[in-house]
C-alpha cells in the first residue's frame, strides 16, 4: 500500500503538470476505448489519492480478512490469468480501432468517414467584456482576466481508414480488397516455417471454398505463395494478431479472428453458404454476449469483495 500511495502521488503531480501545459495527447490509460482529457485524468487521480488516504486512515481497523475475501481474491486471480491468456491468443472482446467490424475501407468508398469525439479543457479569459476560450492556461497578455475553465466535447469526422496494398513490384492493388468476399491474412512479424505452412494452407482452403484469399505482410518473408505488402503499423492495427484473419465483403469489414481461432475448413464451408450480413450478426452477436458475461462476472466479484 505504501508503494501504491507513492505512485499515486507521483502521477497526481504529473497529471497536474499536463493540465497546465495541455499538450496534444491523452494519458492512454484506457487504450482506444476511452480518451480522457488532461482535466479528466487529473480529476481521476485526485479521487484515487483520496481513496488511498481513506485506506490509510482505517488501516488499524482492518482486522483479519473474512473467508469471502480469500474466495474473491482467488476468483479474481484466476480470472486475471484466464483473461491474460485469452488476450494473448485471441482478439479483444470489442474493437475500438478504425478497422472495427462494420466499417468500410476508404478504397471501397471514397466518401466513407469515421466520427471522432474528444473531451478537452478550455480556459476562458475576458478583456473589454469579450470572453475568449483557449486550449492553453496562458492568457495572451496581462490585460486579459481569467474567467473560468470548462470541459467541452469536440466532434469531427475524418476519412475512413484504409489498408494500402501493393504487389511484388510496388504497384498499388487496393482493388483486390473491395471485390466480393475476401479473407485477408495479415502478418506484421515474420512467422516461423510451421506457422507459415498453416497460413498458406488456410489461404488455399479459403480459395477452394469460394473466397478470395490475400496474404499481406510488411515485407516479403517467403516466396512459395503470393504475398502482398503493406505498412507494418497499419497491419498491426488492422488485426492485432500476427497471422490473424479478417473477412471483408466489398471492402466492408465483417469479422475478425486471431491466428489461433481462425476458421477451419468446416467453418469456411458454412460461411460460404451464408449471406455476409448473417455472418456479421452471428459473430458479433456472440462477441457482444461474451462482453456482457464478462461485465456480469466483474460485478459479481465486486459484490463479493
Amino acid at each position: 500500500m505504501f508503494f501504491s500511495s507513492i505512485l499515486l502521488g507521483f502521477f497526481l503531480i504529473l497529471t497536474f503538470a499536463l493540465l497546465l501545459v495541455n499538450p496534444t495527447m491523452d494519458c492512454g490509460c484506457f487504450g482506444e476505448s476511452t480518451h480522457l482529457s488532461h482535466f479528466d485524468t487529473f480529476a481521476k487521480n485526485i479521487i484515487l489519492v483520496l481513496l488511498a488516504l481513506c485506506a490509510w486512515a482505517g488501516k488499524k481497523n482492518f482486522g483479519q480478512p473474512k473467508l469471502r475475501k480469500y474466495f474473491a481474491a482467488g476468483i479474481s486471480l484466476t480470472a486475471v490469468l484466464i483473461f491474460t491468456i485469452v488476450s494473448l491468443i485471441g482478439l479483444p472482446l470489442r474493437d475500438y480501432t478504425d478497422f472495427s467490424e462494420g466499417h468500410k475501407l476508404l478504397s471501397a468508398d471514397p466518401y466513407a468517414t469515421l466520427r471522432k469525439t474528444q473531451r478537452t479543457t478550455m480556459f476562458y479569459y475576458e478583456k473589454d467584456s469579450v470572453k475568449q476560450g483557449f486550449d492553453r492556461p496562458f492568457r495572451p497578455d496581462s490585460s486579459w482576466r481569467f474567467a473560468g475553465m470548462k470541459q467541452e466535447l469536440k466532434r469531427w469526422e475524418v476519412p475512413a481508414a484504409n489498408l494500402p496494398l501493393s504487389d511484388s513490384e510496388g504497384f498499388p492493388v487496393d482493388g483486390l480488397l473491395i471485390d466480393g468476399p475476401v479473407m485477408v491474412v495479415s502478418l506484421y512479424e515474420r512467422p516461423g516455417e510451421r506457422k507459415w505452412e498453416k497460413i498458406r494452407q488456410f489461404a488455399q482452403d479459403a480459395e477452394a471454398t469460394g473466397f478470395s484469399s490475400i496474404v499481406v505482410a510488411d515485407e516479403r518473408y517467403y516466396n512459395d505463395f503470393p504475398l502482398y505488402l503493406s505498412d507494418k503499423k497499419t497491419l498491426s492495427t488492422f488485426n492485432r494478431s500476427n497471422g490473424g484473419v479478417t473477412y471483408l465483403h466489398d471492402g466492408e469489414i465483417i469479422a475478425k479472428w486471431s491466428y489461433t481461432f481462425r476458421p477451419d475448413d468446416e467453418d469456411l464451408q458454412e460461411m460460404s453458404q451464408k449471406d455476409y450480413i448473417e455472418i456479421y450478426a452471428d459473430i458479433n452477436g456472440a462477441r457482444e454476449r461474451r462482453m456482457q458475461g464478462f461485465t456480469l462476472f466483474l460485478i459479481a466479484v465486486l459484490l463479493l469483495i
